[in-house]
């Protein structure tokens, strides 16, 4: 049995049911890793953290896994890893309207729970400004 340091949000096992795709809630950032199943070894992971990575889908012969993912600074994007080649490789990314230089790398933050626990959340700080500017708070 292994017991994961964070909160699995999701996993998919391959057809040939040797690997497994787990996406971990670490603080907020989804990561994703591709694990044996048989002890649960670390197989491969992206060597860039994604804010989410979602729609997880292998390949029927097991050695590929496509997957997409976005960040704060990057709308939805579809990758797609080799294991054979141990590449991975950009398929598709979505359009947008909006400049990617808006965008902004929000600051991960923790404050103390009722429970004294510490949550993480985000504070995404808009550019430097004297104009005043609206808040919006998401819980």
């Amino acid at each position: 049995v292994w017991n994961p340091p964070h909160d699995v949000d999701a996993a998919k096992i391959s057809p040939n049911g040797e690997k497994i795709a787990l996406l971990t809630n670490e603080e907020g950032f989804s990561r994703l890793t591709v694990r044996r199943t048989s002890d649960f070894q670390l197989i491969w992971e992206p060597k860039d953290a994604f804010a989410m990575s979602t729609n997880t889908r292998w390949s029927n012969d097991s050695r590929q896994l496509l997957f997409s993912a976005e960040s704060s600074v990057k709308p939805e994007e579809l990758w797609l890893w080799d294991e054979t080649t141990n590449t991975l490789k950009l398929v598709a990314e979505s359009q947008c309207d909006v400049p990617r230089e808006t965008f902004v790398q929000p600051t991960l933050i923790h404050y103390p729970s009722f429970d004294a626990r510490t949550i993480p959340a985000f504070i995404y700080r808009p550019p430097s400004t004297s104009e005043k500017r609206p808040v919006i708070i998401i819980i």
